[in-house]
């Protein structure tokens, strides 16, 4: 019966922190996206217009554009997370002052992690792009095809590269993901791969970018924008998933819950035992 009653605290134990999560979901997703060492990872959670903080620890702060609704909730982790997104009805964040190292060139490989909720679908509302002033064809951009059903285009100015198979769904959180190795560009929606294809990109070193639309102006997104992560390569596809992924995977958190409880009574009894021995 004893080690029955032990059993049954253990599996109690691990059930009330597994009920608890809600308040170490979000610490595990931020130092998720921290672990991967972003170039850039911006929250988007300020509540006064100016600066838009990065958190990646790399300093490349960037500047509110626009006319943003700023303290927008709930964010894309809710109810993990009880900040806030930004709003958007054309560009709302520019990197201007960081583009240049915060930015992939080239063909150099890179990722992006992405949160969106339309509010409507756009001709081609872009909720980020990226480039040189001009020519604007070498400006890599994400946007809504002129479909006006969800569809995504990835390319650049002119040249629309990769059009997802998956639409973006209306007045919901979408996570997009897109990962580029210098040789395959791959798109995903939601944590699963979307689409791919062999091709070589070839972007001018950039000197600007923003959130909410085209950079040089233009191509507005319309709804709400959230945890902008940047990389300087390519992540795996486990890794994007994981990025869709604002909440702890149960299954393993148990076992560290019942690893970690199990010690102490495993350890306790081992020296009761020896203790009996003649």
């Amino acid at each position: 019966m004893k080690g029955r009653t032990r059993l049954s605290i253990l599996w109690l134990g691990a059930c009330v922190l597994v009920g608890s999560s809600t308040s170490t979901a979000l610490g595990g997703y931020i130092d998720y996206v921290q672990s991967l060492n972003p170039a850039g990872y911006y929250r988007l959670n300020e509540t006064i217009w100016g600066t838009v903080y990065d958190f990646s620890g790399n300093n490349r702060n960037a500047q509110h554009t626009g006319s943003p609704s700023l303290n927008q909730t709930p964010g894309a982790l809710w109810p993990f997370d009880s900040d806030s997104a930004i709003g958007a009805n054309g560009s709302v964040v520019d990197f201007s002052g960081v583009a240049g190292t915060l930015f992939a060139s080239g063909a150099s490989p890179f990722s992006i992690s992405l949160w969106v909720k339309p509010d409507g679908f756009a001709d081609w509302g872009t909720p980020l792009s990226y480039g040189p002033a001009s020519p604007n064809q070498n400006a890599f951009l994400i946007a809504e095809n002129g479909t006006n059903d969800g569809q995504l285009a990835i390319g650049t100015y002119y040249n629309n590269i990769l059009y997802s198979v998956g639409k973006l769904i209306d007045q919901q959180w979408n996570h997009i993901g897109i990962t580029y190795d210098g040789n395959t560009l791959k798109l995903f929606l939601n944590g699963q791969l979307d689409s791919s294809l062999a091709y070589t990109l070839n972007t001018s070193t950039p000197t600007g970018g923003t959130l909410g639309g085209l950079y040089t102006g233009g191509q507005a997104f319309k709804g709400l924008i959230d945890e902008f992560a940047y990389f300087r390569y390519a992540l795996s596809d486990e890794q994007m998933r994981l990025l869709a992924t604002p909440v702890p995977e149960p299954a393993s958190f148990v076992l560290a819950v019942l690893g970690s409880l199990a010690i102490p009574w495993i350890s306790r009894g081992f020296r009761q035992r020896q203790s009996r021995r003649p």
